[in-house]
């Protein structure tokens, strides 16, 4: 099924009327993964810069404790919220401010037949 035979609507409708809050919410949500995913890298990048130690050695101090299990409090609870913050509200904004600006120009564009 197309997207217009689900919902009645085309896909132009779907891309210039879908409301820029779930854009942000989409941002947010992206924003969200990036910072489970990075932040044991922002961990290991910042004892580097502390330490001056190696990135194996960082790696190890930081993903795993001494008895060789995975240390999940010093990927993840260390930096983990200020690094969620940034990273989810940014991408929130950064979404947000893109498809609306995009709008804008395509409208502008539009009413003076540029397109």
């Amino acid at each position: 099924y197309s997207y217009e035979e689900k919902n009645g609507k085309s896909t132009e409708d779907y891309l210039k009327n879908d409301s820029l809050t779930n854009v942000a919410i989409s941002g947010f949500l992206a924003g969200t993964g990036l910072a489970f995913l990075t932040s044991p890298l922002i961990m290991i990048k910042t004892r580097q810069q502390i330490t001056g130690d190696g990135f194996r050695k960082s790696f190890r101090d930081t993903l795993l404790r001494k008895d060789g299990r995975l240390n999940v409090s010093g990927c993840f609870v260390g930096g983990f919220y200020p690094h969620f913050i940034c990273e989810t509200v940014g991408r929130a904004l950064y979404y947000s401010i893109y498809e609306g600006s995009k709008r804008y120009i395509g409208s502008v564009k539009e009413s003076r037949g540029l397109d």
